[in-house]
């Protein structure tokens, strides 16, 4: 493995009666667009639904650790499965929405831009910062270009050792 990669968590979240073929569809696609990346991606083998599940992934992720955690809200999420994930990891945070699919009538099938509202306002009051994205799984590698740099600066800063002499 390489040391300089980026360690990548990507936490995939919906509500538990939202999962539908569109919401693991969304997942695998996001997946696949972040495994095109030079980083190191860690990701569970399902979508978070409920503070349980969050707070055993977030404990498996700890031993590896994580260089920055990216929450992809696919669809409308309550509850406390963010903070329970931040608890655990003390990464820096971006919160991914995705934009709504095309409105056909009846309910929103998505409704990630409003879970990412409530998740900020949440971790603003737990003065947590985070960043934020808006993008389709195709355009989230120039989405993140510059948080990725940022991450990756810091995370060579903190291993870097200065001497006098």
């Amino acid at each position: 493995m390489n040391d300089n990669r980026l360690r990548v968590a990507y936490l995939p979240v919906s509500k538990g009666s939202w999962i539908d073929d569109r919401v693991r569809a969304a997942c695998a696609e996001a997946q696949a667009a972040l495994r095109s990346l030079d980083l190191e991606l860690l990701a569970p083998d399902h979508v978070l639904i409920d503070e349980r599940a969050a707070g055993e992934v977030a404990r498996r992720l700890r031993s590896p650790g994580v260089d920055l955690c990216l929450v992809h809200f696919i669809s409308f999420m309550a509850g406390a499965i963010v903070p329970t994930l931040l608890n655990e990891l003390e990464a820096p945070v971006v919160l991914w929405s995705t934009p709504e699919p095309p409105f056909d009538g009846g309910r929103l099938r998505a409704n990630s831009f409003c879970a990412v509202n409530m998740t900020a306002h949440v971790l603003k009051k737990l003065r947590r910062k985070y960043f934020w994205v808006h993008a389709q799984p195709a355009q989230i590698a120039d989405e993140l270009a510059d948080i990725l740099a940022v991450v990756g600066c810091a995370k060579l800063l903190k291993r870097s050792r200065v001497a006098v002499i």
